[in-house]
């Protein structure tokens, strides 16, 4: 998360835009979003202490299919051919928080430091607000809290590490991706939910996510 992404031609360039425009007057005074990194013992810490500090956070979490454990399985189900798999509630983008809080106040550096968070997203030294509209947009996407992974059945395609790829549904649809692991499976073990890991222009950063291989497209 170090230095400037290179510009990238999706909706996400014309939201950092507008971010850096608001950056100077939300970093004088105003509540406005920003994206803090937390670095302490787990996010969870961080958040539950910026809570109790009364900051407004947000921390969005998709479903993931994730493979049931050995011990948690029935005999039957540990000798069945197939991996049993159930959706886990994950992070939607791990070490990272947007909270919302006003810079022209004191005391809130050291709040983030007593809650395990180092630092924000910036452009030109200055930390970067979140247009309300990306939150709202984001909160948007959620079923009881969680954006959903259902997709529809549609053709697969396999991408590799460094390919260009288009989002075409979620909270990211209309976003340029870059691929950043390659997709390590058989043809014949392809799942739509199947995930790989993605790099996506956020606000002047390229930041890391998990995508279904469902909600991307060639480009």
């Amino acid at each position: 998360m170090t230095g400037m992404a290179a510009m990238i031609e999706n909706p996400a360039d014309v939201w950092t835009a507008h971010a850096q425009l608001v950056a100077n007057a939300a970093s004088r005074s105003g509540l406005a979003w920003h994206v803090t990194h937390c670095v302490g013992q787990t996010d969870r810490h961080a958040l539950r202490w910026l809570d109790e500090c009364d900051f407004e956070t947000y921390y969005p979490y998709v479903w993931e299919m994730k493979n049931v454990p050995q011990r948690e399985l029935t005999q039957s189900q540990r000798n069945s051919p197939l991996p049993i798999r159930r959706p886990r509630k994950t992070a939607l983008f791990p070490r990272y928080a947007f909270v919302r809080f006003d810079m022209g106040k004191s005391g809130w550096r050291e709040i983030f430091r007593f809650s395990g968070v180092a630092g924000m997203i910036c452009a030109g030294q200055l930390p970067i607000a979140v247009p309300d509209e990306w939150i709202e947009a984001m909160r948007a996407q959620e079923v009881d809290g969680i954006v959903p992974g259902k997709i529809p059945a549609k053709k697969v395609l396999s991408f590799q590490a460094g390919d260009t790829a288009r989002v075409i549904e979620g909270p990211f649809t209309g976003f340029n991706v870059v691929v950043d692991s390659d997709l390590e499976v058989n043809i014949e073990d392809l799942d739509s939910g199947m995930r790989i890991r993605v790099l996506v222009s956020m606000l002047g950063q390229m930041v890391k996510t998990h995508l279904e291989i469902a909600q991307l497209e060639s480009v």
